[in-house]
């Protein structure tokens, strides 16, 4: 079989049409989309319910029952699980929890069957049963789905969507998380937007005149020790049991709002004088925690991405949204999260893709004794990438931190064919073969071996792809990456390889000639 000679006007071809795929390909990253970690269906999501303040304990019972037996009712095959915790069963005294929790709270934990033995999603499930709770008068719900084990892991088992809003003052930060929530709650591709001012809890607010306290003979502190002993009671002494020291609280029966107001409240000299005389007393709704960060006050609001939408596109579109809003100096508005992990990520991966081909390079430079001739091999990588991103995108899939790794793994795997076809290039050329015809015959012999040893690679790599076996929408980025960088690096490795090598032998040879 006899080669045909290359010509000038087919390596511009060649190269030109490379170029313009390259260019094509870069184009198409918007539209795969990224994200921080693969998300897959993992069977698990949980229901949380809140009804209003004061709802006794029987109430949210009842809700909670209603809402189990639609779940049964409607998805019984496919559910395995149903675990209900109403209220709190932990003594909050000891424990603090960001939860929110109390007789009006409840949660609903719902495990599903196997994909392979049930015919429906778990957003399918949610979006089916929502309409149906969202009947229910008074009644708040969220869900949150368990999407992958590897996020809660590495600590993003939270909303994907996550917005902090900073500043000094809590009242302006609550209202500007109002008009975040106002200006991406008609974004169709999020749902579930949740604040960390909600289901703020009643509080008493009591505001001691300062003038009139003194004017009775007090101090703001000593009513306020007061108060505090009269409500929460007081350590009164200790009692040894088994060894351990233990507190003897005595307390008063709980108060209503107006036993507070009429609260007697003793001065120095025994006069005596209600609470309502020296202070106002109001009931608001205070916030539930207060958010800090850097030693500043923030503001939280997170939302969940409905499955059919990409999480850098809907990052996006809550940008667009966000920017339309101009917070006062010292308050600033930033999407953070699983976005700012994300970002974190890819900037330290792309670093490491730099340095690996860095590396291949000075390898490759040490081997061939030469620093233009690692440029026609080191030219796979690129190449090898345009398989990988248009892989991704017939495929459907965004890419993410493991897709990004499997691109660094195939830095070092797409130079192979490269080195086999230029090493036998070189060697052909050392035997006195013309270089036109050394490249022509390197092509022709070392074709088998360049396709043997991909095709192995990709094979072996196939069933990872398909994904087979729990967990395996995790692994399956890796290896599209490869297997996409390898069929597009072997196939143009035998076309634009040659054709490159010719040219920067050329230039070597000029430059050769330039320099004697």
């Amino acid at each position: 079989m006899r080669a045909a000679p290359i010509n000038k006007s087919m390596k511009c071809f060649v190269i030109i049409g490379t170029l313009l795929l390259l260019i094509i390909t870069i184009m198409l990253i918007p539209v795969i989309g990224t994200e921080f970690i693969p998300k897959a269906d993992q069977g698990q999501f949980t229901i949380k319910v809140h009804l209003p303040e004061g709802t006794k304990l029987e109430t949210t019972e009842t809700v909670v029952a209603y809402i189990e037996s639609q779940l049964k009712n409607n998805f019984n095959k496919s559910i395995e699980t149903i675990y209900s915790n109403i209220g709190s069963n932990i003594n909050e005294e000891f424990v603090q929890t960001e939860e929110i929790s109390g007789e009006n709270t409840a949660t609903v934990d719902v495990v599903l069957k196997s994909e392979s033995e049930r015919n429906i999603s778990t957003n399918n499930i949610i979006n089916k049963i929502d309409p149906v709770l969202k009947n229910i008068p008074n009644l708040e719900v969220n869900y949150q789905l368990q999407q992958s084990s590897l996020q809660q892991t590495i600590g993003t088992a939270g909303a994907p969507i996550m917005i902090e809003i900073k500043g000094p003052e809590l009242d302006r930060i609550k209202e500007l998380t109002d008009e975040v929530v106002n200006s991406i709650n008609n974004c169709p591709e999020i749902y579930n937007v949740e604040t960390s001012f909600q289901h703020g809890r009643p509080e008493i607010n009591i505001k001691l005149d300062r003038v009139i306290t003194s004017n009775f003979g007090l101090d703001v502190q000593k009513v306020g020790s007061i108060v505090k002993d009269k409500i929460s009671g007081r350590i009164a002494d200790k009692y040894k049991s088994d060894n351990e020291y233990r507190d003897i609280r005595v307390r008063y029966p709980d108060k209503t709002i107006d036993e507070l107001m009429n609260m007697k409240i003793e001065n120095q000299v025994s006069d005596l004088t209600l609470l309502k005389e020296i202070a106002d007393i109001s009931i608001e709704e205070g916030p539930r925690e207060v958010l800090r960060k850097e030693q500043s006050r923030y503001g939280l609001v997170t939302a969940d991405i409905i499955k059919d939408y990409k999480f850098s596109q809907v990052v996006n579109s809550v940008s667009e949204k966000i920017n339309k809003i101009f917070p006062p100096r010292d308050y600033l508005i930033t999407i953070t999260g699983e976005e700012e992990q994300r970002k974190e990520s890819f900037e330290s991966l792309k670093f490491a893709l730099l340095l690996a081909i860095i590396l291949v390079y000075m390898v490759l430079a040490s081997q061939f004794e030469s620093l233009l001739h690692p440029f026609s091999i080191m030219l796979t990588v690129p190449l090898a990438g345009i398989g990988s991103i248009l892989l991704f995108y017939f495929v459907g899939e965004p890419l993410s931190i493991m897709a990004f790794i499997g691109i660094i793994m195939l830095s070092g795997i797409c130079v192979n064919d490269s080195i086999i076809l230029v090493d036998y290039i070189n060697t052909l050329r050392k035997r006195g073969i013309e270089r036109k015809k050394a490249v022509m015959l390197a092509c022709q012999d070392r074709l088998r071996p360049i396709f043997m040893t991909s095709l192995t690679t990709v094979l072996a790599l196939f069933p990872l792809s398909v994904g087979i076996g729990e967990g395996a929408k995790l692994r399956a980025p890796l290896a599209l990456a490869v297997i996409g960088g390898l069929i597009t690096s072997t196939l143009l490795t035998l076309i634009v390889i040659p054709a490159v090598y010719t040219l920067i032998d050329n230039l070597r040879k000029k430059t050769m000639t330039e320099i004697k």
